[in-house]
């Protein structure tokens, strides 16, 4: 961070304004977002502090503490991205994983955790400051609806046909040819050139690091915050890919990314990746 901010702050009636800088104070964050979230939410911020998320450092944290608790009563996180915005690469601050204790409500604590926000991403030469939040609560903060929120398609169950079979001595589904597994960090190379033909034609796209696929793909089950991916492999080539997650309200599957080699067959593939 930058030499001009300064912390921790202290902000008055018994608070202090910090960044995360400790083991204790990360699971005073862990905490936090495991009870005003849930605790998939504190699995997920436990792993990117003790396993070295390739985007975002502990720095990277912002929290209030109660000075005679000790305890994190409301946080939030920057998390660097890179968009690219017409074939400019543009740095991204993400507003992330925000949460206050109801007894510490109304008080303005996330608009001074925003200010601080804006400062370390300002100082940092981000060009955006972007969040995938209610757009009603975050307009006070000067965010604006910008993009459609959260892409791909709904696949109701019943819609989808009759699929491959699992062959229990590998784990693997297969049929017409195809096989359909897990994605492993060994398989990185060739989902990065998926992802990146997919995103060839877009105006506003998210590049993804092969360090990101690989902290992804190498992240316990117990962590279900990343959606999981799919290989089609056709002989000995893989030919596609897919990455889907639960809809947690409806009996159906959202499809978020879906990739696949174009030619002959390519139906046949969209369809094995649906199935």
């Amino acid at each position: 961070m930058s030499g001009a901010l300064v912390f921790p702050r202290d902000i008055g009636n018994g608070l202090t304004l910090r960044v995360v800088e400790s083991d204790a104070q990360a699971e005073e964050v862990i905490a936090i977002n495991s009870e005003m979230h849930d605790a998939g939410t504190g699995d997920v911020v436990r792993h990117w502090f003790y396993q070295d998320h390739p985007n975002t450092a502990r720095e990277d944290w912002l929290f209030i503490q109660d000075q005679e608790t000790g305890t994190a009563v409301s946080t939030l996180s920057l998390i660097p991205l890179t968009w690219v915005y017409g074939g400019h690469p543009l740095p991204v601050a993400e507003l992330g994983f925000v949460a206050t204790r109801p007894g510490y409500r109304r008080r303005g604590l996330q608009r001074i955790l925003s200010d601080a926000f804006d400062e370390m991403a300002l100082s940092r030469g981000f060009s955006l400051a972007a969040i995938e939040g209610i757009p009603s609560f975050y307009g006070q903060f000067g965010y604006e609806y910008a993009v459609p929120l959260i892409g791909g398609f709904d696949l109701d169950y019943d819609r989808v046909p009759d699929g491959p079979t699992l062959d229990e001595h590998n784990g693997h589904y297969v049929g017409g040819g195809y096989v359909f597994r897990r994605a492993t960090p060994g398989d990185i190379s060739a989902l990065q050139r998926f992802y990146d033909a997919s995103i060839a034609g877009l105006d506003i796209a998210a590049p993804r690091s092969h360090e990101l696929w690989d902290y992804q793909l190498s992240a316990p089950d117990s962590i279900t915050f990343y959606a999981p991916v799919m290989v089609i492999e056709h002989g000995d080539r893989i030919v596609g890919y897919v990455r889907w997650t639960d809809d947690d309200w409806e009996d159906r599957l959202r499809v978020l990314e879906l990739a696949v080699a174009e030619g002959p067959g390519m139906r046949e593939r969209i369809l094995m990746a649906l199935r």
